[in-house]
């Protein structure tokens, strides 16, 4: 299944490892709110 989440345009990554990349999110429920996403694939 494919994530919709990947490719993720580099504008809107505020953080990323090895393991996961971090997002803010477009419908926050409190202010700074993020979404991680893990970036393996099994």
């Amino acid at each position: 299944m494919e994530s919709p989440f990947l490719p993720m345009p580099v504008d809107r990554v505020v953080a990323e490892n090895a393991l996961a990349f971090a997002i803010r999110d477009g419908f926050p429920v409190s202010p700074g709110h993020t979404v991680m996403v893990a970036q393996g694939r099994r």
